[in-house]
């Protein structure tokens, strides 16, 4: 996977936002992203959702880049630099569409909590994992109880990427458990 354009500016963010006001047609929206958001993955998931259906709005995809980039990565892994206002306002803009349900755009291997698991239990072997519902449209939030890491499972392919750990704690944070009890992340 690659990006080469993300959000960087308050120029950046206010363009994005107007692109997101109405709907974003599919055989148009890599077009109209273009220097704003590029990644290999979103080129990907907007070129499937564009062979369903060329006028299908893909705003809620726009949604999966930006929570990569602002719940799961820190800023030394970007070349450039834009700060805790930009990754911020990425968050937001992600959960803006976090209940929407991608299925209609592109054909999901990732369907539900179970699917999840299998996913974790083929990478990671058997295990007690909690599923939670992510920043994003279809993204899952896995925790495992035995070794406490957090994980963000991506609905389409159902890539499994591993929270830093300088962001375990702000993840954990920002994706409760639904264990009874604290309300907070999964106990360590």
């Amino acid at each position: 996977m690659g990006t080469w354009a993300c959000p960087s500016t308050r120029e950046h963010m206010d363009r994005i936002e107007d692109l997101m006001t109405r709907p974003l047609p599919a055989s148009t929206a890599i077009a109209s992203l273009s220097g704003l958001i590029g990644d290999d993955e979103l080129s990907d998931l907007v070129a499937m959702a564009e062979e369903k259906d060329p006028a299908a709005d893909v705003r809620a995809l726009v949604a999966l880049p930006l929570d990569l980039w602002s719940n799961w990565m820190t800023e030394d892994q970007f070349t450039h630099r834009h700060g805790p206002a930009v990754v911020e306002w990425m968050r937001l803009m992600a959960q803006t569409y976090a209940d929407f349900d991608p299925s209609g755009l592109v054909d999901l291997k990732i369907r539900n909590d179970e699917d999840a698991k299998a996913v974790m239990r083929h990478h990671f072997g058997p295990g007690d994992y909690e599923i939670v519902p992510g920043g994003a449209p279809g993204i899952r939030v896995a925790r495992s109880a035995d070794r406490a890491d957090i994980y963000r499972i991506e609905p389409v392919w159902g890539i499994v990427l591993k929270a830093p750990a300088e962001l375990r704690d702000a993840v954990d944070a920002r994706f409760p458990s639904r264990s009874a009890g604290s309300g907070r992340g999964f106990p360590r």
